[in-house]
């Protein structure tokens, strides 16, 4: 790899080139001949490495992001898709030969408990990237509310690209193939906005089984 300063184009020479090894091992230090050998002469005046630059850098001297999107924004995006995802499950369900007629019942009551905890993922995921001891996240009032079933889910983390992408990864987990009669179903969705009009999406989908089942 190469490390480019106002002054120089350094080649790294180290066996290891990955940034966290070398800033923990000292392996930065671009004076160090055994570790980088520089492109230009360091004794070449500044004129003469100038005469290699090919011309202005075309990148703005100040990058400007588009601001993230509004709660409300995301708050339309996350109904949107939880309505989508609803009626596609009730399809799939439905084309399924055992389970023509059966209703697919949904945990309405815990769809704000559960976009809560989503939303709690992602913030320590946030705070505690380079952290060795993460808080755990609380999820006993789930419990408490569902302590006569068994709970089968997962929880998925994608950008949103389209409507499309999004139903093909709910699909893929297969809780929709579940036949038993008292399956009830676990949907929410958090979506958390970024700069340049990324939507990152987060779903906790699967199954809430009686116990004993």
């Amino acid at each position: 790899g190469c490390l480019v300063t106002p002054d120089n184009i350094y080649g790294n020479t180290q066996r290891d080139g990955r940034p966290q090894v070398l800033s923990q091992s000292g392996g930065l230090d671009v004076t160090d001949a055994s570790r980088w050998q520089p492109f230009f002469n360091p004794k070449m005046s500044k004129d003469k490495r100038d005469a290699f630059r090919v011309g202005a850098s075309i990148q703005e001297p100040v990058l400007d992001y588009l601001r993230p999107a509004n709660d409300t924004t995301c708050e339309e995006l996350q109904e949107q898709l939880e309505e989508l995802i609803k009626t596609h499950l009730r399809g799939w369900r439905e084309k399924l030969r055992q389970s023509r007629g059966a209703k697919t019942k949904f945990t309405e009551f815990m769809k704000i408990e559960l976009r809560n905890r989503l939303a709690e993922v992602l913030e320590q995921l946030e705070s505690n990237k380079v952290s060795s001891n993460p808080k755990p996240i609380d999820y006993s009032r789930i419990r408490q509310q569902t302590n006569d079933r068994e709970l089968h889910a997962v929880t998925l983390n994608f950008p949103y690209t389209d409507t499309e992408a999004v139903l093909d990864k709910i699909k893929t987990v297969g809780a929709h193939e579940c036949m038993h009669d008292d399956v009830q179903y676990l949907l929410a969705v958090h979506v958390a906005p970024y700069p340049c009009g990324i939507f990152s999406v987060w779903v906790y989908y699967g199954t809430a089984l009686p116990i004993g089942r």
